[in-house]
């Protein structure tokens, strides 16, 4: 399955506690009359006993992922206004969403014939899952969608390698650049797409962003990286192996330049997403091994958030004395 190749599992405690995170985030950029307040909410399942969540639109108004149904496979879901609703497959038994935007969701469904395919689905519109097909191979998967565009990765013809595409126009192409290897692309946004890309035989592989037909090896830090989103000022969210290729560091890139984002102590942390105020979040493992949900801030930098205290209620803050009625 492409899904392997081009997203990492990640414990269902610290998907909520990033869902969270972001839904916050989000959350903060809304003007209010008073404090906000936050917590985890639990989203359900399709009637089995696990779900995931993959992505949230950018004011928390839908939610989507994978969850297990009563028959114990996993379906898509989107969670809004109206609840959880199973977003179905392409035939098959299974399917996952992986990311939300502009006005439809995007992911990978099992056809009847047993491949794995990218669909869409729109989010107003009527119709069920629209299979985007592959670039002539047995499965492929999208990662990251706005208005008019589909990016992820799909097998080519003869299963030979990955290959980094974008759907635009009702068509799926290639990404216009050839690095020798397998390539993913895993976000887009005002058009700069974002993901890796490797050299001959995967030797290498180095975080990339791609706009106007131009790509931009973005480097790493010794190792090899991934580019996991991007925001509207080009700022870019990922991860980047040292030297040893075992330790890994989260990274912001702006303005050309591959900033370290530190740690919480431990040996691994990743970079996966990023808002439009340069707010990033991930995962870091701590100095105690644990493995914690993280949240980046320009002026703030660390903060790591334990997800069973995720966001604890407080009290109202109270108003001014100025601006009380009198």
């Amino acid at each position: 399955m492409v899904s392997g190749q081009g997203r990492k599992s990640i414990p269902l405690s610290v998907r909520l506690a990033l869902v969270g995170i972001v839904v916050a985030l989000c959350g903060a950029d809304v003007p209010t009359q008073s404090a906000a307040q936050y917590g985890i909410a639990d989203l359900g399942t399709l009637g089995g006993s696990s779900a995931a969540a993959s992505d949230v639109t950018e004011y928390g108004g839908t939610m989507v992922g994978q969850a297990q149904t009563s028959t114990g496979v996993y379906h898509a879901f989107r969670q809004g206004r109206l609840g959880l609703k199973d977003l179905g497959t392409l035939g098959g038994s299974r399917s996952t969403a992986f990311a939300v935007g502009g006005d439809s969701i995007v992911g990978q469904a099992q056809t009847a014939s047993g491949q794995e395919h990218t669909f869409s689905y729109s989010l107003y519109g009527a119709g069920g899952m629209v299979d985007l097909g592959t670039l002539g191979g047995t499965s492929s998967a999208a990662y990251g969608t706005e208005y008019g565009i589909v990016v992820g990765a799909s097998k080519t013809t003869g299963d030979a390698r990955l290959q980094a595409f974008a759907f635009t126009s009702g068509a799926m192409s290639r990404l216009a650049f050839d690095w020798g290897g397998d390539s993913v692309a895993r976000a887009v946004r005002g058009g700069l797409i974002v993901g890796y890309a490797c050299t001959s035989g995967n030797a290498s592989c180095r975080a990339f962003s791609f706009r106007d037909g131009v790509a931009t090896n973005l480097g790493s830090f010794g190792g090899n990286s991934v580019a996991n989103a991007a925001n509207y000022n080009d700022q870019i969210a990922g991860t980047s192996a040292l030297g040893d290729q075992t330790t890994t560091h989260a990274f912001l890139y702006a303005n050309g330049a591959l900033t370290d984002l530190g740690t919480l102590g431990g040996k691994s942390r990743e970079g996966l997403d990023i808002n439009s105020r340069g707010d990033i979040v991930g995962t870091s493992d701590t100095a105690s091994s644990g493995r914690h949900a993280f949240l980046w801030q320009t002026r703030i930098r660390w903060r790591s958030y334990r997800p069973a205290s995720l966001f604890p209620p407080g009290p109202r803050r109270p108003r001014s004395p100025s601006r009380r009625r009198r």
